[in-house]
């Protein structure tokens, strides 16, 4: 083979890498260009977080859309209030999981909640994904 080659080979591959290991270190919680190759079904995700000791779900959209359709055992925290979490998370190394409609804001949550110091925080994306048991709140109707 010719040194040039396997040169440029070598230069690629090495390049693959290291893009693979920059964007790994900087995705948003799990949402890497990579991770579609090796991602979690979201069920799992949530049960996951369930299953950790110290572990907490947090939904970060609106009180309305909460109240439409939740997965059970989460938390409401709108991504505006996110400041508001510390409230439900014991310690800043405990299992964090957010997640919204689409996962936009989760992701906009999770790097809030980084920038708080919590270092264990996963965006588990949009609730569209989620094929489990879902919650719904009760309508308030004004008593006069």
């Amino acid at each position: 083979m010719r040194p040039d080659v396997l040169c440029r080979g070598v230069l690629c591959y090495n390049m693959m890498d290291e893009l693979y290991e920059r964007e790994r270190k900087k995705r948003l919680c799990g949402m890497g260009i990579f991770d579609i190759f090796h991602r979690k079904d979201m069920f799992q995700e949530v049960t996951e977080c369930r299953n950790t000791p110290g572990g907490v779900l947090i939904d970060v959209r609106g009180r309305d859309e909460y109240n439409s359709g939740h997965i059970p055992g989460a938390i409401n925290v709108p991504v505006n209030d996110i400041h508001k979490a510390d409230r439900y998370i014991k310690k800043k190394d405990d299992l964090v999981c957010v997640y919204c409609l689409s996962g936009m804001r989760a992701a906009n949550a999770a790097t809030a909640l980084r920038g708080r110091g919590y270092t264990n925080v996963k965006n588990l994306g949009g609730i569209k994904k989620y094929h489990g048991k879902i919650e719904r709140e009760p309508e308030r109707r004004n008593q006069k």
